[in-house]
């Protein structure tokens, strides 16, 4: 028997509002798909600098999906490639992908036909480390980005001590002691006098270890050293937030057999979702490339500083701004539609460089100090 939820309870936990009722019809595919991430002796048991996304695109009531054979055509395949992958469209570093003049024909095939985008992105570190700010001081985003900084910049320790306190299952009693011990890290690290999150993190953290109900702060469920055991939720939110949509999503066996137990209810009627192949869905081989590109977008992104990434868009070729400006454009079409297109669970900094690399909004001057090359 399925478990149910209804439509109007689960939109209460999305923070998107516009036109979340469309009768779309939306189709997905994913990139980086870790399922499980651990924590071991050494790290992560995967390399969590890239980010997960699941992403496509949506069609409104009375389009079709672009035509396969004109697309083909675009992008100069052969009749003897079975589908559309994202490393045939563009491959390489992501400034090299950004060079491509068949990446360049598909966003503005896209484009021109007013092709809704969509995707969701993670960053599982962030998304590991988020529970201890949430869990002790609340939705404090700054707190949340500081510590995302500290985990890179302590160069292993903070996930030492994750892992040395079976993270995200801390033993009962050992709330203060990881609290103190994560704020002598923290401690040692090299401060900005500029940075005044920093110096709000320690504070905090001074407060809650004071705190005498300070081994109540942390909950500990899960399974110990697994800080991801599946991203099935992800796929589910995508289903909750447009219960009118019909959802199409590349197999994914173990996402599937985790939803196969669950509907959610619109007015009485099941959301429709279901996993297909993606050589019998062209939708879905668009959506590989959006979620390529993507995941390539913001892996980028998170590995440079604020003055690195200006630096560098200084010197961009003209293909690879007309590619971003029409990435840009899809963003910006699909967002006039519904602001549920464009999902993120990444920290601060990463949302500012995104800001800045794709629709030239500045930052605090802050950020340009703090480099992501090095951690995980």
């Amino acid at each position: 028997m399925k478990t149910v939820y209804k439509s109007e309870e689960m939109l209460k936990m999305v923070a998107a509002k516009r036109n979340l009722f469309a009768p779309l019809k939306i189709f997905y595919d994913e990139s980086e798909n870790f399922r499980k991430v651990r924590l071991t002796e050494n790290g992560f048991n995967v390399d969590i600098s890239k980010a997960f996304v699941l992403a496509g695109i949506a069609l409104q009531p009375g389009q079709a999906v672009p035509d396969e054979a004109t697309v083909r055509s675009k992008l100069m395949m052969q009749s003897n490639m079975a589908e559309i992958k994202f490393e045939y469209v563009a491959n390489g570093t992501y400034e090299n992908i950004l060079k491509s003049r068949k990446l360049e024909a598909f966003l503005r095939h896209l484009v021109d036909h007013k092709i809704i985008i969509h995707y969701s992105v993670v960053d599982m570190l962030h998304w590991t480390l988020v529970d201890i700010i949430d869990n002790t001081v609340g939705p404090h985003w700054e707190l949340k980005n500081e510590l995302f900084r500290a985990a890179i910049q302590s160069n292993g320790k903070i996930i030492d001590l994750l892992y040395r306190y079976e993270f995200p299952v801390i033993l009962e009693g050992k709330t203060r002691t990881f609290l103190s011990e994560l704020r002598e890290i923290l401690s040692g690290l090299q401060q900005y006098p500029q940075n005044s999150d920093a110096f709000l993190l320690l504070s905090t953290l001074d407060m809650i270890i004071e705190n005498p109900d300070v081994e109540d702060c942390l909950y500990s469920t899960g399974t110990k050293y697994e800080v991801v055991g599946g991203l099935s939720s992800h796929y589910f939110h995508c289903v909750y937030k447009f219960p009118k949509a019909t959802h199409l999503f590349d197999r994914e066996v173990e996402v599937e057999d985790a939803l196969s137990g669950v509907e959610v209810q619109e007015s009485g009627n099941p959301v429709q979702f279901s996993f297909h192949d993606s050589t019998s869905e062209f939708g879905i081989q668009i959506a590989d490339v959006i979620a390529g590109l993507f995941s390539k977008h913001f892996t980028y992104l998170r590995s440079l500083p604020i003055s690195e990434i200006r630096r560098r868009k200084l010197k961009f070729f003209s293909t690879q701004n007309r590619n971003l400006a029409l990435m840009k454009k899809l963003i910006d079409y699909s967002d006039a539609i519904s602001d549920g297109t464009c999902h993120a669970i990444l920290p601060l900094d990463t949302v500012r460089k995104n800001n800045l690399f794709l629709h030239d909004i500045d930052p605090p001057e802050m950020y340009d100090e703090f480099v992501y090359a090095k951690g995980p």
